[in-house]
Order: C-alpha cells, then sequence, then structure tokens
C-alpha cells in the first residue's frame, strides 16, 4: 500500500512538473514575440533568413502591424532594414502605417537618406488616405533621387485613378529618363486618355531623346485609340484591333 501510494506521488509530482514546464514554454513563446523576431530578421544579410521572415509577416498582415511600425521607427536599424520593413507595411496597407511612413519620409529628408524616403513611398500606392497621396505627389514632383520620384509617380498611378492623371503626365517632363519612363508605364494603367491629354504626349513623343521612352508612348496612345501613331509604332508591337 505504502508503495503504491509513493508511486502515485511521485506521479503527480511529475503532472505537476509537466503542467509547470508547459506554462513556462507558454510564457517563453509570449515573450519570444514571433512578429518581433521576424521584425528583426528583416535586417538580416542573409535571404534565407530574410525572405522567410518577410513571407511570415505578410501572412500576419495587420496582426504584424504594431511590431512592424516599432520597427520602422527603430532608429538603431540601418536605413536599408527600415526601408524594407516600410516595405512590407505599404503592401499590408493597414491606414495605421500612413503617420509612420509620412514621419519616415520627412525623417529621410532631414537626413538626405534616400533609403527612408524610398522605403515610405515605393509600395505606398493602396493608402487612400489623403495624406498619403498629398506625400506621393510631393515626392513625385520634388524628391532629389530619381528613384524616388519615379517610385512615388508609379504608385500614384497604381489604380489609375483619373485624378492622379496630371501628375503622371508632369512626370514625363523630368530630366532623368528613369522617372519618365515609369510615367509611361503608369500611363498604361489608365483606361481612358482624354484627347486633350493625348495631344499633349503627342508633343512629348516629339520633344522626347530616349528611343525606348518615345515608342513606348507611341505604342501607348495608339492602344489607346490614336490612330494617327499606328504607322511610327515600333514592328515588334502587336498591331491593335480595328476601332
Amino acid at each position: 500500500m505504502g508503495s503504491n501510494q509513493g508511486r502515485f506521488r511521485c506521479a503527480r509530482r511529475a503532472c505537476l512538473l509537466v503542467l509547470l514546464l508547459c506554462s513556462h514554454l507558454d510564457v517563453l513563446s509570449e515573450d519570444a514575440a514571433p512578429t518581433s523576431v521576424d521584425v528583426a530578421s528583416i535586417g538580416s544579410d542573409d535571404h534565407h533568413v530574410r525572405e522567410p521572415a518577410r513571407l511570415r509577416l505578410l501572412a500576419l498582415g495587420t496582426d504584424a502591424v504594431t511590431a512592424l511600425l516599432e520597427g520602422v521607427q527603430e532608429a538603431a536599424f540601418e536605413s536599408v532594414h527600415r526601408r524594407d520593413l516600410a516595405w512590407i507595411l505599404g503592401e499590408i496597407g493597414d491606414e495605421r502605417a500612413v503617420p509612420a511612413l509620412i514621419q519616415l519620409y520627412e525623417e529621410g529628408a532631414e537626413k538626405d537618406d534616400f533609403l527612408l524616403r524610398m522605403g515610405a513611398v515605393a509600395r505606398s500606392g493602396g493608402f487612400p488616405q489623403a495624406e498619403m497621396q498629398d506625400l506621393l505627389r510631393r515626392a513625385a514632383s520634388g524628391d532629389p533621387e530619381p528613384t524616388v520620384r519615379g517610385s512615388a509617380l508609379f504608385r500614384l498611378a497604381e489604380d489609375g485613378d483619373p485624378r492622379f492623371l496630371e501628375d503622371i503626365v508632369l512626370g514625363l517632363e523630368d530630366p532623368d529618363a528613369y522617372v519618365r519612363e515609369l510615367a509611361v508605364r503608369g500611363l498604361g494603367r489608365f483606361d481612358t486618355i482624354p484627347r486633350e491629354t493625348a495631344d499633349r504626349l503627342g508633343r512629348f513623343i516629339l520633344e522626347e531623346e530616349d528611343h525606348d521612352i518615345r515608342d513606348d508612348l507611341k505604342l501607348l496612345l495608339h492602344n489607346r485609340g490614336f490612330r494617327q501613331w499606328g504607322e511610327e509604332v515600333s514592328s515588334s508591337a502587336a498591331p491593335p484591333s480595328s476601332p
């Protein structure tokens, strides 16, 4: 009898130890905050560490936003790390990210850090907030770095919103060919182009020095029904259907 009681007490202690251990592991897993670990991993130089972390954060979606915001605002992180976190926020598209992305752009402007400014605008076309749209317009027309101007311009055109057509057309006046090329690509997202806008694009064709941009503009107008440009479209372009 005594030996049975002893075995019972040992078994009960073992169960208690298992329960305590499981409880401790739960606490550890909460403290480890997998999203925070993934946020830190985005700064890794190893693609095999960085990419799985990015995919996990995207899969979490809005549940990862708080940790991502903390990372974007973490001044101890390198600029490229914060840029990549901002891009993930842009892909998730949660409106809570807007103030932080605007602040990131302003910080990048103050520090002359184009990586921070790039992070703020390059994946941010899906935000409907006027504040973000104003930032994209400002960056598209006035940022000193062509890659930032071009990215902001392209994001403005993301949904083919007619409100931003003029901004995209103005991008064709940019002194940098990269920005002008992205302006043409952005124009391709608009289903219709008004006649007066097409006339302006025709004048850009006459003035454009870059052969590829010129051909892309011709093809764009041709495919939007302005057939007078058809004969000048490069021979590699597919012929449009009859009107």
